[in-house]
């Protein structure tokens, strides 16, 4: 049975669920909230991407501050 992916409104989980599920109360495994599923885009690809959709970002490099002339060493 084909999976889909839902997230918990309350606590911000990722759930995998059978399709079947859709429309259904269901309770979060994590915070244990009930919901009701509702599939939000298509499931991941076996390597964790969704289709159509470019990869995250890596994240930017730490910002550093400009020299202070006035700071003693």
């Amino acid at each position: 049975m084909a999976k889909i992916r839902v997230r918990c409104p309350a606590c911000d989980s990722d759930l995998e669920l059978d399709e079947s599920h859709e429309g259904q109360e269901v309770e979060c495994g994590s915070c244990l909230h009930l919901f009701v599923a509702r599939y939000a885009g298509p499931a991941p690809a076996a390597g964790g991407t969704v289709p159509g959709l470019a990869p995250p970002a890596p994240p930017a490099p730490p910002l550093r501050r400009a020299p202070d002339p006035e700071d003693d060493d």
